[in-house]
């Protein structure tokens, strides 16, 4: 969406170009799966930036529907990176080797905080616009945020699952030691079939 308004604009070679050329390398970078990922926050702060000054100077996307609906479509474009850096079936292949298990609480954290600090740009810049910016969060954000929920809800289960494999060889001491260690094994095992049961559902 945002490289069709890019061309439409210059198509038509209006005013409205003026402007969004001043963004198109930060969607292009944005968009460009070569570009780290971990650098994405790099492109935030200028990116806002010149949001800001296209707000105050154009008489086009000084409209707060029209710059809702372009923030929206960063949005859609860091969630679209953030898939193509740890897309699901490989969380669920590193989640069931105990060895790649922290690869992928990484790379959750890491995609986590990518999005949460472009929504902290947004703010800070909406402070710098002295009020102008008064576009409701939710229409901003509202894919980005279920995204976010759903990152957060895999981070737990696989850490989660990081901690229930430090049961597989706990052996407990004591008088009810055989008993307590028996236990403990019965509740691994059955954590490990529900983990399984995790790994195998089809859809993503």
């Amino acid at each position: 969406r945002l490289q069709t308004e890019i061309a439409e604009a210059r198509r038509e070679a209006n005013e409205n170009y003026m402007y969004l050329s001043t963004l198109e390398d930060y969607f292009i970078k944005l968009m460009d799966t070569s570009f780290d990922f971990m650098k994405l926050p790099d492109l935030f702060l200028p990116l806002m930036h010149s949001l800001l000054l296209i707000y105050n100077n154009s008489n086009y996307y000084c409209a707060p529907s029209r710059m809702v609906l372009l923030i929206r479509e960063i949005c859609n474009a860091i969630i679209k990176r953030a898939l193509d850096y740890i897309p699901g079936e490989t969380v669920v292949s590193l989640m069931q080797n105990r060895d790649d298990i922290e690869t992928a609480c990484d790379k959750l954290q890491i995609t986590i905080d990518v999005c949460t600090k472009f929504k902290d740009t947004y703010f800070e810049y909406k402070a710098k616009s002295q009020g102008k910016w008064k576009f409701p969060p939710n229409a901003l954000f509202m894919n980005l945020d279920n995204f976010l929920e759903r990152c957060y809800d895999i981070l737990h289960v696989t850490s989660t699952i990081q901690q229930f494999n430090k049961l597989e060889n706990c052996k407990l001491g004591g008088t009810k030691g055989k008993y307590l260690t028996e236990s403990t094994k019965a509740v691994y095992n059955e954590f490990l079939m529900a983990a399984k049961i995790f790994g195998n559902i089809e859809y993503d």
